[in-house]
């Protein structure tokens, strides 16, 4: 059994090196600091802007009724044994 040599498939090979070259030349998200920060100032200021919206409309209600700081049973021992 004879292995294909690399020279056998060079068209292919050449063909993926300029894909590679291509890659290589397209600009990179995190050399692009100046869009990604106003993008992130961006999503900031719109998220604020919502913040403060609901905010202004939330309206907190009285609770009707007192509920007990703990609903769990007591664990605590309680002796009914008299001295």
């Amino acid at each position: 059994m004879t292995r294909p040599r690399a020279a056998d498939d060079f068209p292919m090979i050449r063909t993926r090196m300029e894909e590679l070259r291509r890659e290589r030349a397209r600009p990179r998200a995190a050399d692009d600091f100046a869009t990604i920060r106003a993008r992130m100032e961006e999503l900031r200021r719109e998220r604020a802007q919502i913040l403060a919206e609901a905010r202004g409309r939330a309206v907190i209600h009285p609770s009707r009724c007192h509920r007990a700081a703990s609903t769990r049973p007591s664990t605590k021992v309680v002796s009914t044994h008299r001295k």
